[in-house]
């Protein structure tokens, strides 16, 4: 039979002299280191976001430094000359409704049949950022959605007016010279 009374005697030479404040220790060890890892990941996710929203600002400063040079390249040009087109088109009205009798002046338009190369913008890079890396809402999130929205739009309108353009060719051969 086993001596009970022996046995917890062995065993209770390796027990502390006040159990109770040994275990009220641990548990304020344990619940101090839990606060304390709570917060190093607290701030790490913290950090983490910050960077997210950094790179997030970087692509919609590249995506709209992209749409700027468009503009300033491509359609503030074609823009000049349609405006020059229209000045001259006016200047001939004019002149041909003071002329008074004979045959109308005649007036060339020449077409601007130029096509428009879309650039690459980052938008999948942006909506990355934003939906799964950023907790976003509000205000933040309807512009996002209408930045992305505006360079779709954009990139229809130039795909449909390059289509216009090759139609016009196919549909009449314009002359080299023009």
């Amino acid at each position: 039979m086993l001596d009970w009374q022996a046995t917890w005697q062995a065993f209770a030479q390796y027990l502390p002299a006040n159990p109770f404040g040994t275990f009220i220790s641990a548990a304020f060890g344990t619940i101090g280191g839990a606060w304390v890892a709570s917060r190093v990941q607290t701030k790490r996710a913290v950090v983490a976001e910050l960077n997210s929203v950094s790179s997030a600002l970087a692509l919609c400063f590249t995506i709209c430094n992209k749409a700027m040079s468009l503009k300033r390249q491509h359609v503030l040009p074609v823009r000049e000359r349609y405006e020059q087109a229209r000045r001259d088109f006016d200047k001939a009205r004019i002149a041909n409704a003071n002329r008074g009798g004979g045959p109308p002046l005649v007036y060339t338009l020449h077409a601007d049949l130029e096509t428009l190369t879309f650039p690459k913008m980052p938008t999948e890079l942006l909506e990355r950022q934003l939906f799964e890396k950023i907790a976003i809402r509000g205000r933040a999130l309807a512009a996002a959605v209408d930045l992305v929205g505006v360079i779709d739009g954009l990139e229809q309108a130039i795909e449909q007016r390059n289509d216009l353009i090759n139609e016009f060719r196919a549909a009449a051969p314009i002359p080299p010279d023009i």
